[in-house]
């Protein structure tokens, strides 16, 4: 596993390097799949001294990327609260990981006895949304406004149908075009 510790406008000592290293680089013990591990550490100019430390954990591997962001007074405190929400997160999906192992239902599986009163129980919420027609550029303006994984509009240059924008983890875009059959 591959760790990297990077300072902003902060002396980052030896001692203080090692207890970030030592405190947040053994996650790799917890799942087995990490291969890299990157820790930021910066002050930014708050009003409030009690969020002006900032830490950034990113945390990637073959099939898992786990984030946390925690501001607090000090540096110790701040990854103190990142190692508790990275370990919050793992556990989550361990539990994920092992309920698929029991054979739990996934997203991809639907079971053929499935009635339409447990699908409705499925359905957490619903948001009615207006699509309308504009051109891809615009449709990227606006869907780097809304921040939305998902960003559904109608292709004026290209016709009719549905169009979909996915964003990825790196910030980038794919497009989906539909057909109606």
């Amino acid at each position: 596993m591959e760790l990297t510790v990077n300072a902003r406008n902060v002396n980052l000592t030896p001692q203080l390097r090692t207890y970030v290293e030592r405190k947040l680089g053994k996650f790799d013990g917890k799942l087995d799949n990490i291969m890299e591990t990157r820790i930021e550490i910066l002050e930014e100019p708050t009003r409030s001294a009690l969020d002006r430390t900032v830490i950034r954990v990113n945390i990637s591997g073959a099939n898992i990327t786990l984030h946390a962001e925690e501001r607090a007074e000090n540096i110790l405190t701040a990854v103190d609260r990142a190692f508790d929400s990275i370990n919050k997160q793992i556990e989550k999906q361990k539990g994920k990981w092992q309920e698929k192992d029991k054979g739990g239902e996934t997203i991809r599986t639907e079971s053929p006895e499935a009635s339409p009163a447990a699908n409705r129980n499925r359905i957490m919420q619903t948001i009615d949304m207006g699509i309308r027609p504009m051109s891809l550029s615009e449709a990227l303006a606006e869907a780097d406004i809304i921040k939305d994984e998902f960003f559904v509009f109608i292709n004026s240059d290209s016709g009719e149908n549905p169009s979909i924008l996915r964003r990825r983890g790196d910030g980038k875009y794919d497009l989906i075009r539909t057909e109606l059959e």
